[in-house]
């Protein structure tokens, strides 16, 4: 009801069964932009709106109206989707559908049974902070390694003096990069700070990573038009969102057609990096195939996109 209202309130100078299909889509184009909108209340939007022209007033149009399309513009991401942090209820069961990791060597079934619940607690403060799914796995791996590393009886015991030793021997016996040995210090201060609230102690001047940081790789204009000469259809217009917009993968990935603005020429970027939203040039030369590929290419429509005769 509350939906439904807050749509009749929208239009307040037109009689509701004056409404045109174009009113409706004014409307779910401006609540789908909403920044804080998650998109299961969006997909309420939609069915409030569809039971009030279907079943209540029974408009005409209202039966060819592409409702399916706008529920699908926010279907929600599968559980297991890398940018979906999930629920933490079934943490503490046995970490159901959460595979072994290997340490640095493999674990006994004694170890992995051990330390199961202190892996559990790891993943249910990370789901309660809304952690990304990526770096859950990225926890997880890292403080299991510790755990195998050191095969204590409690974990409890471990403290600042098994974390430096690990964090030596990842340099001096696995020669990893200053990025990978830095991503194994944050799991662990995420393990002592946050989970365990205990402090750590004083790491000292542990041995750093001495391996040398390479330059990046940087395509030239040219290399860079011959990629897209290989790609077509849909694998071209993603690349070109992410080389033209500036996106990150996954960010392209979730992107809606509810988070493209064509009048202004931009992409409204939800829960980016540090879950911060972020506005990014829509790149023009590819605006043409995207409104071909998601808006009118809708479902029972078949139009051939200019992306597809690249």
């Amino acid at each position: 009801m509350l939906r439904t209202k807050q749509y009749i309130a929208y239009f307040p100078d037109d009689h509701i069964r004056t409404h045109t299909p174009q009113q409706v889509e004014e409307y779910l184009t401006k609540v789908g932009r909403e920044v804080n909108l998650k998109a299961w209340q969006f997909g309420q939007v939609v069915d409030a709106i569809r039971i009030l022209f279907c079943l209540a007033l029974k408009k005409s149009w209202a039966n060819d109206f592409d409702w399916e399309y706008w529920s699908a513009s926010a279907k929600k991401l599968e559980a297991n989707h890398a940018t979906v942090a999930r629920d933490y209820t079934d943490a503490l069961e046995g970490l159901e559908g959460l595979e072994m990791l290997e340490g640095e060597e493999r674990c006994s079934n004694e170890l992995y049974q051990r330390y199961q619940p202190a892996l559990a607690e790891v993943v249910k403060v990370v789901r309660l902070k809304n952690y990304a799914m990526r770096t859950e796995q990225t926890y997880r791996g890292w403080i299991s390694r510790f755990f195998y590393f050191h095969k204590p009886n409690d974990v409890h015991d471990l403290g600042g003096k098994e974390v430096k030793q690990y964090l030596e021997y990842l340099v001096l016996k696995r020669n990893v990069s200053v990025s990978t040995q830095k991503q194994a210090l944050n799991a662990l201060a995420f393990l002592f700070n946050q989970v365990w609230k205990k402090p750590l102690d004083d790491l000292g001047d542990f041995i750093g990573s001495k391996r040398p940081r390479k330059l990046p790789v940087v395509l030239s204009r040219d290399e860079v038009r011959r990629v897209f000469q290989h790609l077509k259809g849909t694998h071209h217009l993603m690349t070109g969102l992410l080389y033209g917009g500036g996106l990150r993968l996954m960010e392209c990935v979730t992107l809606r057609i509810l988070d493209v603005d064509f009048d202004y020429n931009q992409l409204l970027i939800r829960n980016a990096k540090g879950f911060k939203d972020r506005i990014v040039p829509l790149p023009e030369r590819f605006k043409e195939a995207l409104i071909y590929t998601h808006v009118l290419n809708t479902p029972g429509i078949s139009v051939r996109s200019p992306a597809d005769m690249i």
